[in-house]
């Protein structure tokens, strides 16, 4: 049987940011309500390790590999909380042979069965739980997920080993989701307060047998926005 971890913890991944994508989180803009390279532990991050999955932070980020019977983590920031503002991490696209790997920015996260998440993987877009598509943006309620829009564009490259970088703008109760610069759709929401927390979430199609897959985060950054 598949398992999924499921803490107050979204996964984070950790990415070695490249030249060809220096600027990264950089565009954003306003006062800045939280930063972290994970060179330390001291971000305020629910992290750990358990049977199936372990994170690690140090000189290359935040690090998260998973494996059988492991098939999600989700990893939150427990310490700051936004119900506004600018979320934005940079991400390094993992390897994908036969089981495909998913990676997501978590944000306006009541807990870990609700928030919303903006999704990028190697799998071709499809509307469905089982394919969630190159990249998506999901409401999730009461562990159920609801798909808000799939695409594929040309503009953003999400090869294996690529530096990736997933934004979600939340202002006045409208979400608008980017990928590397690259606007994606503006979705209005009911706003759910302002203690809400945020993270990153990541999953493999498949149980993937040790060591697993890794999965990388080099930056992530939340500003007031404009």
């Amino acid at each position: 049987m598949l398992k999924v971890v499921s803490a107050v913890v979204f996964l984070l991944l950790i990415v070695t940011q490249t030249p060809a994508y220096a600027a990264g989180c950089d565009g954003q803009k306003g006062r800045i309500i939280f930063e972290d390279d994970f060179s330390d532990d001291s971000g305020g991050w629910a992290h750990g390790s358990g049977a199936g999955w372990s994170a690690s932070f140090g000189k290359s980020g935040l690090t998260l590999r998973m494996h059988d019977p492991i098939t999600s983590v989700r990893f939150l920031n427990i310490t700051f909380a936004a119900g506004e503002g600018d979320f934005c991490v940079e991400a390094i696209m993992p390897g994908s042979a036969e089981i495909i790997a998913r990676m997501g920015l978590m944000f306006l996260a009541s807990d870990s069965a609700n928030f919303y998440a903006l999704m990028v993987g190697g799998d071709v877009p499809a509307p469905s739980n089982d394919d969630r598509g190159a990249i998506s943006l999901w409401r999730v309620d009461g562990g159920n997920w609801g798909l808000l829009g799939t695409w594929s564009e040309s503009k953003i490259k999400l090869d294996p080993g690529s530096v990736v970088v997933l934004r979600a703008e939340v202002k006045a109760k409208l979400i608008t989701a980017s990928v590397d610069g690259v606007e994606l759709k503006k979705v209005r929401i009911p706003g759910d307060g302002d203690n809400l927390k945020f993270g990153v979430y990541a999953e493999t199609s498949e149980a993937a047998p040790a060591p697993g897959t890794s999965f990388q985060f080099k930056r992530y950054k939340v500003t007031a926005g404009e």
